[in-house]
């Protein structure tokens, strides 16, 4: 015969087990909230957008700057003409161990130092309000 005191014994241990796991679990995740969780950062407004250019295609970078919703800083192998924003070329003398627009990179993070920079690229879109 099946002992029914037993049967009962299980049929509880197999309800409190998952229940108590469960309690437990979200024990360690309210004491994580409580002491560890940080609220992420919010949006910041102090950055500025550079965008690198070798100069070649314009209308790309007209199509790049129009997207910006602030004036962008555009830094250039070459003078090109812009319908908004600040142009700076690449000193010609400027000597780095970086090759190619690492060295726009290099002499904008020497020259135009701020905390927060958005670098892009010319034929860079991107919606500047999920950033």
């Amino acid at each position: 015969m099946i002992d029914l005191g037993l049967v009962v014994r299980l049929i509880g241990f197999m309800i409190l087990v998952p229940w108590g796991l469960l309690v437990v679990w979200w024990y360690v995740a309210l004491v994580y909230y409580v002491f560890f969780h940080r609220e992420a950062a919010h949006n910041t407004d102090d950055f500025g957008i550079k965008i690198l250019t070798t100069g070649d295609d314009s209308e790309v970078l007209e199509k790049t700057v129009s997207y910006c919703e602030r004036e962008p800083l555009v830094i250039s192998r070459k003078p090109v003409s812009i319908s908004r924003g600040d142009l700076k070329v690449l000193p010609e003398g400027f000597e780095c161990a970086a090759q190619f627009k690492g060295e726009q990179l290099e002499w904008a993070r020497r020259e135009l130092p701020q905390p927060y920079t958005l670098y892009l690229d010319e034929d860079s879109l991107c919606n500047f309000s999920e950033i």
